[in-house]
């Protein structure tokens, strides 16, 4: 009897996670990764400043000394920072260029390179909920008022929306994985 019940019990034990996988929502792990989920603890924010993201020549060469934005990390280590500040169009994309990057490093661009808004529609679809909420206006901006830009410069993965009519410039960090 008490083997019955030994045998009852290891069983069920090595059944329960199978049957568990096979019950939870395909997107549970994506969704608990990203703190959007009830249970979860959501992400931290933070305030950050313009020098965490660009190197502080280039802050300085732009006047952005004082602009600082939001920062979104989750329990991963991931994040992603959003900034929203005014600066000169050439002058900005001119300072994309001078931003130094190691020579070894191969996925790093020399400048920037425009997207198209089938590539940052697929990009927002790839985030997590919860960073809708501390984007600075950035997934929420009007795309025909805007230039989408990507500079890879690693350690960071810089995406510009950048205003086609004044200096508006909504600009998200995230670190390359």
């Amino acid at each position: 009897m008490k083997i019955r019940i030994g045998i009852a019990v290891v069983l069920f034990f090595a059944v329960l996670p199978f049957y568990w996988d096979k019950t939870k929502d395909p997107n549970t792990y994506r969704l608990a990764e990203a703190g959007s989920t009830g249970d979860i603890l959501p992400p931290l924010v933070f305030a950050t400043s313009l020098y965490d993201s660009l190197p502080h020549n280039i802050v300085d060469m732009l006047k952005l000394g004082d602009v600082e934005g939001t920062k979104v990390k989750y329990r991963s280590g991931a994040y992603a920072a959003y900034y929203h500040y005014s600066a000169d169009r050439e002058q900005l994309l001119r300072a994309l260029a001078l931003t130094p990057v190691p020579v070894w490093d191969v996925v790093a661009d020399t400048s920037y390179h425009h997207l198209i808004k089938p590539e940052l529609d697929a990009l927002s679809k790839s985030i997590p909920f919860a960073e809708l909420d501390y984007d600075e206006g950035f997934w929420s901006a009007p795309l025909d008022q805007f230039d989408i830009i990507e500079s890879i410069k690693p350690p960071y993965r810089h995406v510009f929306l950048i205003s086609k009519s004044d200096k508006t410039v909504f600009h998200r960090v995230t670190p390359m994985v």
